[in-house]
């Protein structure tokens, strides 16, 4: 499994973010997108998924106040199944 994580049209300077990935209701890993970054991903996330398995994403802001400085969230779980 795999996550992904781009923001546009600019980055936030003052605040951070996790994109939050659950399986069934279960968090199963998280993406750190630190404050100043346009992006994040990894391909090493080592998750169990079964067919029929329900995945979410949920942004959650980590640190700092007030609204973003992007319009923009374009997230990516890629699943590889056998």
């Amino acid at each position: 499994m795999g996550a992904s994580v781009q923001v546009a049209p600019a980055a936030d300077g003052v605040r951070s973010y996790n994109l939050d990935i659950y399986v069934n209701g279960v968090s199963v890993a998280t993406l750190a997108l630190a404050a100043g970054s346009i992006g994040a991903s990894t391909a090493a996330l080592a998750v169990a998924v079964a067919a029929n398995d329900v995945v979410t994403a949920y942004m959650v802001k980590t640190a700092g106040a007030g609204a973003s400085s992007f319009d923009e969230i374009q997230a990516l779980v890629e699943i590889g199944m056998p």
